[in-house]
């Protein structure tokens, strides 16, 4: 967003326009640079907007800690999604279908998410397991050298893009969505796949701790093999117990409460309201 901010601070500067206001997102905030939070600009690019719509409270920590924009005029304001109808999945077959969706960049952590995935093979070895890793980008070769070396058992299909998401989630009958990313705003691929009821395992970033929770997916702790290992083993516990129909069900709330496009777009329209006129 760096010039369309950079073209607001100066048209109001020069007294061109009267009001602005920006959307937050991840990388705004935190760079593109793998382990450096460098951004250009960042010290008066949000300077002269009359409010800021942050996604997650890292997000409002960064803003107030490093002075950036007055407290009052950062505002809380999620990203929406349709609502779908809930479908109740009975599941009868021992295949389980795990999607992830992304540029394959560094900070995506699709590596992470390989381990991970191989890790489920070796304790859920009576289940067959599908992994379709949608995307991609400079991390291609190293993407496919890992998945040689940890998913030797495991069915992968690496997907160069679909024409949606959505209808892909639906159509091939997904299980849990992955997101392990080490940054993220709010990931708009993650809310989609919660759309559909289907249960999250992620990294543990404000992005997605925003709307995942033990209650209605999986929070990996940290990428030691304990943590993993926890996670995986409740995964296992969930499916034997038929527990990952509550995850569903408390997926389903989550959306309809906290991310429901139609409750977010009249918040937005309000508060422009409120600000503007």
């Amino acid at each position: 967003s760096n010039y369309t901010l950079l073209s607001f601070y100066l048209l109001k500067k020069e007294k061109k326009i009267n009001y602005c206001f920006a959307r937050s997102l991840g990388s705004d905030l935190n760079g593109f640079i793998p382990h450096d939070n460098f951004v250009t600009f960042i010290n008066y690019k949000f300077k002269l907007l009359n409010f800021i719509l942050i996604l997650n409270n890292g997000q409002s920590k960064r803003l107030k800690d490093e002075k950036l924009i007055d407290n009052e005029k950062i505002i809380k304001c999620y990203q929406g999604i349709k609502v779908q109808d809930y479908e109740i999945k009975k599941k009868d077959t021992k295949k389980i279908h795990i999607v992830s969706c992304g540029r394959l960049v560094n900070v995506k952590n699709t590596i992470q998410i390989i381990k991970l995935i191989g890790f489920i093979g070796k304790f859920l070895n009576e289940y067959k397991i599908i992994y379709s890793c949608i995307g991609n980008g400079p991390e291609l070769k190293r993407v496919k050298k890992s998945a040689k070396i940890n998913l030797r058992n495991i069915e992968f299909n690496l997907i160069d893009k679909v024409p949606s998401l959505y209808e892909f989630l639906k159509e091939n009958d997904t299980d849990f969505y992955i997101n392990l990313s080490l940054s993220e705003g709010m990931s708009f691929a993650l809310m989609e796949a919660m759309s559909l009821s289907i249960p999250i395992i992620c990294s543990n970033i404000p992005g997605n701790t925003e709307i995942v929770n033990n209650e209605n997916g999986y929070v990996l702790s940290s990428y030691n093999n304990l943590d993993i290992e926890k996670i995986v083993k409740q995964i296992k516990k969930d499916l034997e117990n038929n527990n990952i129909e509550t995850k569903r069900i408390n997926t389903f709330k989550t959306v309809n409460e906290k991310i429901n496009r139609r409750v977010v777009l009249e918040n937005m329209k309000n508060l422009i309201k409120s600000k503007f006129f």
